[in-house]
C-alpha cells in the first residue's frame, strides 16, 4: 500500500485516524481514513467486526496513526 497515493489531496495527513463504524444499514462495518476536518476515504466494508478491527489495526500500525471504534 502506498499511503501517499491514497492520501493525495489531504494536506493534513499528520492528523489522520482509522475509524471503524457500523454502516448505514447496520449489516456491515466501514473502515475509513478520517482527517481532523472529517475528510474521509472508505477503505473497506466487511460484515465481521473482528476482521474489520484487525485490518484497522494493521493499517494503523503501517501508517503510525490511531484507531477509533465508533459504536
Amino acid at each position: 500500500m502506498h499511503n501517499g497515493n491514497v492520501l493525495c489531496g489531504f494536506d493534513d495527513v499528520k492528523e489522520i485516524q482509522i475509524r471503524v463504524f457500523a454502516s448505514d444499514d447496520f449489516d456491515s462495518y466501514n473502515l475509513s481514513l478520517i482527517t481532523h476536518n472529517d475528510k474521509s476515504i472508505l477503505l473497506e466494508e466487511h460484515n465481521d467486526l473482528l476482521v474489520t478491527k484487525e485490518l484497522a489495526g494493521n493499517i494503523a500500525d503501517f501508517l503510525a496513526v490511531s484507531v477509533r471504534i465508533v459504536n
